[in-house]
């Protein structure tokens, strides 16, 4: 059927699925006109039609296979923090222990900072009241002996943490190979 041949939107085809008669406004108060509009009196309405059938298939099969996509990234990511909090499990107590090393490291400089702070302080008042007497700090300090070995302590644990995250890493590989 040609657009000339047309008597009244009852007979389009587009009537009621894509277009409501004549004009109309949005609920913004904007008007909108329907589709005839743009149409010339030798354009055929069925192949019109077809088109606009097809490209709102097309339109929901590319909303489809976005969704999908957004739910395929979704459930990897999921799938992913779930590894990272698994592995971090793993792994807890040798974190934990390296957390309290690193600060116990870092309450001994700053007693060594502190001490240290004291002998010049002391050393430069004993220089200004004539005192002969100086404090000196051991050059090998019991604290600092402790950091080094606290330090030992600490890259062995980083190596055991890095070989049980290897292990629960091969783990995880055998659970899935066994799963697919």
């Amino acid at each position: 059927m040609l657009y000339k041949d047309l008597q009244d939107c009852d007979d389009c085809p587009f009537f009621g699925e894509f277009c409501k008669g004549g004009m109309t406004c949005s609920p913004s108060g904007d008007p909108i006109e329907p589709p005839c509009v743009n149409w010339n009196d030798n354009d055929d309405l069925d192949v019109l039609y077809h088109e606009a059938v097809e490209g709102e298939r097309r339109y929901e099969e590319a909303q489809e296979r976005r969704w999908k996509r957004e739910q395929e990234i979704k459930r990897k990511k999921e799938e992913r923090a779930k590894k990272a909090k698994q592995a971090r499990w793993a792994v807890w107590s040798e974190q934990r222990e390296i957390t309290q090393l690193r600060k116990k490291i870092k309450n001994n400089e700053r007693l060594l900072s502190y001490a240290n702070a004291m002998a010049k302080a002391t050393n430069f008042a004993n220089e200004m009241f004539g005192y002969e007497e100086r404090v000196a700090v051991r050059e090998r300090n019991p604290l600092e002996l402790e950091n080094e070995s606290l330090q030992k302590r600490i890259d062995e644990l980083i190596i055991i943490k890095k070989e049980k995250l290897k292990e629960h890493r091969k783990k995880q590989k055998e659970v899935a190979n066994g799963q697919s």
